[in-house]
């Protein structure tokens, strides 16, 4: 319940600014068709009023209706990511063990050309093997590396290093990056919105990976310093069955 509490909140302060957004420009754009029909409803168009209409038509609405429909997509997206996070608890886990380095393969295919734009160094060590889900797992990975790409420092080539260990019937992945980080009192807060910007997403995919973790009966952290980066581990049942059983529930 506390997390439900606090996924709504968050998705609720956030579902505010694209509200305002749309509420804004909505206005605007009313006063601007007021005026275009007022001028229209006049006596003689000369050349002045001519460029005034041309210059509401082709730019001002133009430009108002962009910001309402990203405003809109803003908040589609965000409920969209919160009728993912209500699925999570009704998803039967299927698990299975899963080649680590086979599924990182596959991730680097699948990121390849945000890969070659950025300019990124993706390291990835021999992994140990892990039960679970493939398809849920795959999601978290895929999470961490997109976000770690998203969230770089313009300021130097992105460094992504994934590494891991095994630990009394457990394996504990690491996915460290050199991109912005955030302050330590803020690291919690990272698993509901990485970080206000202009980037695509609703800000809901940690939420999502926490939860997915949790239904493996695993555990994910991450620790970060402004302008150092972040790391997040990842702890999920070994490769051997063991007692770590996931929540098939």
């Amino acid at each position: 319940n506390k997390e439900l509490e606090t996924i709504v909140h968050v998705a609720s302060h956030d579902l505010r600014s694209p509200l305002v957004t749309i509420q804004g420009y909505g206005e605007e754009l009313a006063e601007t068709c007021q005026a275009l029909q007022s001028t229209l409803n006049g006596m003689g168009v000369d050349g002045a009023v001519k460029k005034e209409l041309l210059s509401a038509l082709e730019e001002k609405i133009p430009e108002f209706l962009h910001h309402i429909r990203s405003g809109a997509s803003r908040i589609d997206s965000l409920l969209r990511g919160l009728l993912r996070v209500s699925r999570l608890g009704k998803a039967t886990v299927s698990v299975d063990r899963l080649d680590m380095n086979a599924m990182m393969a596959e991730i680097a295919e699948s990121l390849n050309d945000q890969i070659h734009e950025t300019g990124a160094d993706l390291r990835v060590e021999n992994l140990p093997p892990c039960r679970g889900d493939t398809t849920p797992i795959t999601q978290v990975f895929s999470n961490l590396v997109d976000n770690a790409l998203k969230y770089r420092d313009p300021s130097r080539p992105p460094v992504i290093d994934i590494s891991a260990r095994e630990e009394e019937g457990s394996s504990v992945y690491c996915v460290k990056d050199n991109g912005i980080g955030v302050r330590p009192d803020l690291s919690e807060r990272i698993f509901h919105r990485l970080k206000k910007s202009d980037v695509q997403g609703e800000g809901l995919g940690l939420t999502i990976v926490r939860q997915i973790v949790a239904r493996h009966n695993g555990k994910i952290w991450g620790e970060s310093d402004p302008g150092e980066g972040n790391a997040f581990y990842v702890i999920l049942p070994g490769g051997d069955k063991s007692k770590h059983d996931t929540n098939e529930d």
